[in-house]
């Protein structure tokens, strides 16, 4: 529950144009397993890139010139907006994973901690090496 209020709080200080951007769909492959969508970006991904290369060059050459300018500009427009998405959400998801507050460490606790580890630790060692004289001197 606090996420969901913390994602609002979150989106509510975010500039004007992260929240228009953050409105349009977004892509999403959590359906999959983590190994098809790494299969997903480094094999579709490029796949479309070349297509769309090519259709864009298509409609530029064979359609009239109002409508190849248009045609490719609201591709382009789409594309960006897309990968812009993406970006945005990474982002933002990265902010709000570095401004979260690390949870409290007592550092003297742990120091105290550590040191009657390592004295138990050096107890034991006196003890083996103080019953067996012939395994300390090898």
């Amino acid at each position: 529950m606090s996420d969901m209020s913390d994602d609002d709080s979150f989106f509510k200080e975010a500039p004007l144009l992260y929240k228009l951007l953050l409105r349009f769909p977004k892509l999403s492959l959590d359906c999959f397993p983590e190994k098809f969508q790494g299969v997903f970006w480094a094999i579709f991904v490029p796949i479309f890139i070349v297509c769309y290369v090519y259709l864009n060059l298509v409609i530029v050459v064979f359609s009239s010139f109002p409508i190849n300018l248009f045609l490719v500009g609201s591709m382009f427009l789409f594309v960006f907006l897309f990968v812009f998405r993406i970006h945005i959400d990474r982002v933002l998801n990265s902010q709000k994973t570095m401004l979260r507050k690390p949870p409290y460490v007592d550092i003297k606790e742990r120091v105290t901690d550590y040191l009657h580890y390592f004295d138990k630790k050096m107890r034991k060692e006196r003890i083996r090496s103080d019953s067996d004289p012939e395994e300390s001197n090898r």
